[in-house]
């Protein structure tokens, strides 16, 4: 009898565990979160301005609580700079994130981490870097300045706007306000021998008439360096302009006793918050004194 009763008890516990086997293998398997981004360029470089774009599909079927998107500059602390949720109660949400590359993260390596939430599971958690490289400086090569004429015919100013030279007679004759456009000129001084002046600059030296009808007269802040021309010749960015000018000694809005080899860094508009910007030149060559004909021939690279 005692057998009889645990045969049933034992094919009754197997009858159970049978039940409980196929109810388990009824259940849905859902299947894990996920984070998809497209491009899935692991990471990106371009310059401040540039936007960088990117496709996201985030899936979460076990619950969708939300996706953060985290910004890490260098060694720094990561801040939340956007979260998203699910607008449609489907645990799936897509969008397309952009992020512009900025100036003051030049040199830095930004780390964008996307981080899913999902109900009861680890979720979900991608990253993108983003290096921002300083843009390339224009450069203008050989550009010739000619010493000033008393009938000003000579195109002894440069613009680092145009990248072109103009003489005062082509500056008042114009209906447009080309002066604005004009951060320094070549003089020739018995004194101070080859020198660049700003327009401001200018008035204070025995060429004033050159600059005196000027509705405009911009000033400038040039900086003697120790650099050569071999240095001078590897400047590529703006990076590298602000560099050589923070190391570089004022010396004024006038700078004088230039010889070929010469290497001075400036600042346009000077004092100005808004349109100021930063350059290096050198001196390819100087040639003559104050007659006509005779000018300085240098090459300037200059921030945009």
């Amino acid at each position: 009898m005692k057998k009889t009763l645990l045969l049933f008890l034992g094919l009754g516990v197997m009858a159970f565990t049978v039940f409980l086997s196929s109810c388990k293998e009824d259940e849905p398997v859902l299947d894990p979160a996920s984070l998809v981004l497209t491009p899935d360029s692991a990471s990106f470089t371009g310059v401040p301005g540039d936007v960088k774009s990117i496709q996201v599909v985030a899936t979460a079927p076990a619950g969708f609580v939300s996706l953060k998107i985290d910004k890490t500059v260098g060694t720094g602390t990561p801040t939340v700079i956007e979260t998203v949720n699910d607008t449609n109660g489907d645990n799936t949400e897509t969008f397309t994130f952009t992020y512009t590359l900025l100036a003051e993260e030049v040199g830095e390596t930004v780390v964008l981490t996307f981080d899913l939430e999902e109900t009861g599971t680890a979720g979900a958690t991608e990253q993108v870097t983003i290096i921002t490289n300083s843009p390339p400086a224009n450069r203008f090569t050989e550009v010739l300045l000619y010493a000033p004429l008393g009938d000003k015919s000579a195109e002894s100013f440069f613009s680092t706007n145009t990248g072109l030279t103009y003489s005062p007679a082509e500056v008042n004759a114009s209906s447009e306000v080309i002066s604005d456009d004009i951060d320094f000129g070549y003089y020739y001084g018995v004194t101070d021998e080859a020198s660049l002046a700003s327009p401001a600059g200018y008035e204070s030296t025995v060429f004033a008439a050159q600059v005196s009808t000027w509705s405009v007269k911009n000033d400038i802040l040039f900086k003697s360096t120790t650099l050569d021309a071999s240095a001078f010749s590897e400047l590529s960015t703006e990076a590298d302009i602000d560099e050589v000018f923070a190391a570089g000694a004022d010396e004024g809005n006038i700078i004088s006793g230039l010889i070929a080899g010469d290497v001075i860094a400036f600042q346009t508009d000077a004092g100005k918050d808004v349109g100021s910007k930063k350059g290096v030149l050198l001196v390819l060559e100087q040639m003559g004194t104050f007659n006509e004909g005779d000018y300085i021939k240098i090459e300037v690279i200059v921030q945009e």
